[in-house]
């Protein structure tokens, strides 16, 4: 499982049909693919982000909601500032702690939200991983990315 993310778009990459939704600034997911009923790797559900900078509360993502299964890419994009580094970064426990975060993301059968920092370790870069908007910045081609 990959994810991508930066000032542009986010990709994941799982297997069959996917499919996003959410509200407010959340950002948009697009999938391919046809098989609806394969096992989903990460299943997001009512994905939100708030910050409270000096006392007033910023929705970064609201209600974000897709599933990703094995053997498909999808791709989140949207406008900066919708939302889409925020839900990579949520997604990964990379949030600062001032975050507040609520739903789902369950990744192969482990739910990711609310995990302690060595249990998120264990998953990060093995597991899930964010490839940021620049690949000539983050990616090195004698890496392999995906399964």
């Amino acid at each position: 499982m990959t994810a991508a993310t930066g000032s542009g778009a986010t990709a994941a990459t799982g297997s069959g049909s996917a499919a996003a939704t959410g509200s407010g600034s959340a950002a948009t997911a697009a999938a391919s693919g046809a098989a609806a009923d394969a096992a989903a790797v990460l299943e997001v559900r009512d994905l939100s982000v708030r910050y409270r900078p000096r006392g007033r509360v910023v929705h970064a993502v609201d209600s974000l909601s897709y599933s990703v299964p094995a053997g498909r890419t999808v791709a989140i994009i949207g406008e900066s500032g919708s939302g889409k580094t925020a839900s990579s970064r949520a997604i990964m426990g990379l949030l600062p702690r001032s975050a507040e975060v609520s739903g789902s993301a369950v990744l192969n059968g482990t739910e990711l939200i609310g995990l302690g920092p060595r249990e998120l370790r264990r998953h990060r870069g093995r597991d899930v991983a964010m490839i940021f908007q620049d690949p000539t910045r983050s990616l090195n081609p004698t890496m392999r990315v995906g399964p």
